[in-house]
């Protein structure tokens, strides 16, 4: 997952403020409370973006379970009829002049071992979404877990 670096400045005039009382011999109790305050609310809100972006991965990862799943059972079908199409086509073989039912077979064999293939990547496809599933929800359970701690102030 690609994330950005994003910085804040919003809270430069807590360190700033914070140095300035250092430098100057002032009571650090203040400068040190207001900067508890901006960690907590820095916190909280990657937190609330972690969240996000969970939820939002949670959404397109579940519409891709569904799509795999129904692209699954569409596959399984297709390789039922194919696989009653060539046990006919085997059959015939006595009946029909003997290259029109070699080509039948060997075409029907061909799509079967395609349609085998797609069923194959399609099982990749839904293994990693539900991988994917498993971390976006692992991490947007993380985020709101830190996000109901009451917060220290």
């Amino acid at each position: 997952m690609d994330e950005k670096f994003d910085i804040e400045y919003s809270g430069l005039p807590v360190y700033d403020g914070l140095i300035k009382a250092y430098d100057t011999g002032v009571s650090l109790e203040e400068p040190l409370n207001q900067l508890k305050i901006l960690r907590a609310s820095a916190a909280r809100h990657s937190a609330m973006m972690r969240l996000n972006v969970a939820n939002e991965n949670i959404t397109k990862i579940n519409a891709t379970i569904v799509r795999t799943k129904e692209s699954i059972v569409r596959l399984q079908a297709r390789l039922k009829t194919l696989r009653a199409k060539l046990s006919e086509a085997k059959k015939g073989i006595g009946r029909e002049p003997t290259k029109q039912s070699a080509a039948k077979v060997l075409k029907l064999e061909s799509q079967i071992e395609a349609t085998n293939e797609k069923l194959k990547r399609a099982q990749e496809r839904l293994k990693s979404a539900q991988k994917r599933l498993e971390t976006a929800t692992v991490d947007a359970e993380l985020a709101s877990e830190l996000l109901n701690q009451p917060s220290e102030q």
